[in-house]
């Protein structure tokens, strides 16, 4: 603060005798008597910012301007399309995204379609059952029904065959709802610390699950397990021991102080919230009889009996249904929008508890058919369709209808009984612009339900989603080979086409320091420079004008509020105007699949396609520093010296970048063309000629013209290239430079 007033002093003209103070608006405290000008601030780390509202003198002041050079930099992309709210307890399904998985250019182990199917409800012990539906990401809805079954004391003992506690099973499936279910269930402490022992694969052996997550880039699962880190260090001691299913503890806690039965934690939660959801009815039952408010509801708008609902577990729905004052119509609020109770069994398939709703007066709605879509129950998802009034293509709050959820979990038979019984439309938009096709590409479901959609359904996949890609685009960009060849198949205009631009990938929140002082940006990189920004090293200093366009900058360590949802929103899909940008093959190479740009050049797509800036696909391969893809494209005949906005060729971008293996060789793959054009070619045009030409009409005259021209194009670049292969030269840049094939006066 001091620092701040000193700067408006000076500025200002304020004696040091002069009194100059500031009203704290927003916290409601006076600094001293005499008001000034007033201000909000905002306590950062010891640093207190200041924004002038209004000055007494009239002046105009603000802080020094943020400078683009920061030391200790970090950076954070701000995910515009992949952002994800999680809330304590709650399963990630009720805060849908697109993806069902980490998205980050790693390919999964294990894809929908490979997942084991077996019947799990004939494994009799309920430890080998959850670790099972864990490896199952499709059956997340049993997985609370199953661990609730599990003797808390051998699932901290047990470890299956690769070594794996239940935590670790779950990273390594990538299965953040299994997190939550065990955090929600067992002892979080200890299953979070144990590592792997007698691991298979070896590499990760005596790691955590967060270690897991983290080798294995799985983004979401760390940070899953982060956020339960947190909510677990602010737990009242009332909501462990309902986790802990500890009756006395419970008792205790309550005979000692009444209040607590109503306590609330973090999102609200009160006791009853965490009993329901970990289905401990005994719990349920005796903070009930102690007042325990059976409506009251979380953050999000959920009550004990959607929780129990959400869940599965019959005998608390059934104890908590025949209360006299229960709220049977509360909605389940969440980021779906209003969610009833029946909606959330539905996604489970509980029948018992469904009946039992329906009975009470909750009505069928078309949500509710979405929602049985969505966990993949086919029989119930035609008993609803059939239903009067049910609006089979209804969109709910994020625009998903029952075909896009079906989709993005793989539910084959629910599809094809919303697209050939009830003639479902299969090219509706959700409000990230995503049709099912997309969905279904997305999240790698398997060729089946791919081809179901196209020759089926009639899907389109010319579509563009808000982010400018069409489900070609997306195929390429996720590195899946055969589902881009049935697209293309049926669609080879796509090989080409190119999507429109989207900015929002290219946008970061960088957070530094400025002689101690916390700062941060918003930054535009550029995307010929998108590998150097992303490999700056953390802990040295980075100058963010040099990587692109400052957006926005300020003191502190995070943005405030306003300006991220100003960022966001403009950022947040492609502009009406966005020009066009990407190929399949850009996208590709950009997210370095060999095996698809190898695919793509088979099919004949074009190498030389310019983006937005006129990058081409070997300008985006030497940024990347991916020496395979590169070696592919230069097989291919893309062209070495194409230059982008800036002049720059695909060597200049390695350059760039730093990529010193693919400097090296794009500066050979350069050399190697320059001799094939210039004496290669012409050598193979004077064979074709001497060959063909004595069986044509072609006069001894115009033969000799011919063949004086391309000896002379050979002479030339002869001799060129003998003048650029001086070894004792650095001779690379030249070859970068056309040479000059016409024929001089002299030479004639």
């Amino acid at each position: 603060m001091e620092a701040l007033i000193n700067d408006a002093r000076k500025l200002f003209g304020y004696e040091e005798d002069e009194d100059l103070s500031v009203f704290l608006e927003s916290k409601g405290a006076r600094v001293s008597t005499e008001e000034i000008f007033r201000s909000i601030t905002e306590e950062t780390t010891g640093t207190i910012e200041l924004m002038i509202l209004r000055q007494t003198r009239g002046e105009f002041w603000s802080p020094v301007e943020v400078p683009s050079i920061l030391t200790s930099p970090s950076i954070q992309m701000i995910s515009i399309n992949q952002s994800q709210n999680f809330q304590i307890g709650d399963s990630n399904r009720l805060f849908l995204t697109d993806y069902t998985r980490d998205v980050d250019g790693v390919q999964d182990d294990m894809s929908v379609h490979a997942e084991n199917t077996e019947d799990i409800s004939v494994i009799p012990d309920p430890l080998l059952r959850l670790y099972s539906l864990i490896s199952q990401p499709k059956l997340w809805y049993e997985l609370d029904r199953t661990a609730r079954q599990v003797d808390r004391n051998k699932v901290l003992e047990y470890r299956d065959e690769n070594g794996f506690n239940v935590l670790h099973a779950a990273a390594f499936h990538n299965n953040s709802d299994a997190v939550v279910t065990i955090w929600r269930h067992f002892d979080w402490p200890t299953l979070s610390t144990q590592v792997t022992s007698g691991t298979i694969p070896v590499e990760l052996e005596g790691c955590t699950a967060k270690e897991i997550a983290v080798k294995k880039c799985k983004k979401s699962i760390a940070n899953q397990i982060d956020f339960e880190e947190k909510i677990e260090s602010v737990m009242k001691p009332i909501h462990k021991a309902i986790r802990n299913q500890s009756m006395g503890e419970l008792k205790n806690i309550c005979a000692r102080d009444h209040t607590m039965v109503n306590i609330t934690g973090p999102n609200n939660f009160t006791p009853l919230h965490v009993a329901a959801g970990a289905g401990f009815l005994d719990g349920v039952k005796l903070l009930l009889k102690m007042g325990a408010d059976l409506n009251a509801v979380t953050e999000s708008g959920e009550t004990a009996l959607g929780r129990a609902c959400r869940m599965g577990y019959d005998d608390v729905v059934e104890y908590l249904t025949d209360l006299p004052n229960i709220d049977i119509k509360k909605s389940l609020h969440s980021n779906m929008g209003d969610l009833t109770c029946l909606d959330a069994i539905a996604m489970g398939n509980f029948r018992d508890i469904y009946d039992r709703l329906r009975h009470h007066g909750l009505p069928v709605t078309s949500n509710t058919l979405v929602c049985a879509a969505w966990g993949g129950h086919v029989e119930l998802v035609k008993e609803i369709a059939a239903m009067d009034g049910i609006d089979v293509n209804y969109q709910n709050k994020d625009g998903n209808t029952a075909l896009h959820l079906a989709s993005r979990d793989g539910h084959v038979d629910v599809v094809k009984c919303l697209i050939n019984e009830h003639k479902m439309d299969p090219n509706i938009q959700n409000k990230n612009g995503n049709t099912a096709l997309h969905i279904a590409v997305l999240n790698n479901v398997g060729l089946g339900l791919v081809e179901c959609l196209l020759d089926e359904g009639g899907a389109d996949p010319t579509i563009l989603n808000n982010y400018g890609q069409n489900p070609a685009h997306v195929a390429a960009n996720s590195g899946q080979v055969q589902c881009l060849n049935v697209i293309l198949r049926t669609h080879t205009g796509l090989m080409n086409k190119r999507g429109d631009l989207y900015e929002g990938s290219l946008v970061y929140l960088v957070r530094g320091k400025d002689r101690g002082r916390p700062a941060w940006h918003y930054v535009l990189v550029k995307m010929k420079l998108y590998e150097a920004f992303l490999g700056k090293p953390l802990g040295g200093s980075i100058n963010v004008g040099d990587y692109g366009k400052v957006l926005h900058s300020a003191w502190g360590n995070d943005p405030p509020d306003d300006i991220v949802k100003k960022i966001t929103d403009k950022y947040d899909k492609c502009k009406d105007s966005a020009p066009e940008d990407l190929t399949p093959l850009h996208h590709a190479v950009l997210e370095q699949h060999p095996a698809v740009v190898e695919k793509l050049l088979e099919l004949g797509a074009a190498t030389d396609v310019r983006d937005a800036y006129k990058l081409t696909p070997l300008h985006l391969a030497c940024m990347r520093g991916n020496r395979e893809v590169v070696k592919l494209l230069v097989e291919a005949g893309a062209d070495t010296k194409a230059t982008d906005d800036d002049g720059d060729t695909p060597l200049d971008v390695a350059k760039l970048n730093h990529q010193d293996l693919t400097v090296a060789f794009m500066e050979k793959a350069v050399i190697v063309k320059f001799v094939k054009d210039s004496i290669q070619q012409p050598v193979k045009e004077i064979m074709d000629l001497l060959e063909h030409d004595l069986d044509t009409d072609v006069t001894v005259d115009e033969l000799k013209i011919q063949l004086h021209d391309i000896i002379q194009r050979l002479m030339t670049g002869g001799f060129s290239c003998l003048a650029k292969l001086n070894p004792d030269d650095d001779s690379s840049k030249h070859f970068e430079k056309e040479t000059d094939t016409k024929k001089t006066d002299e030479e004639e």
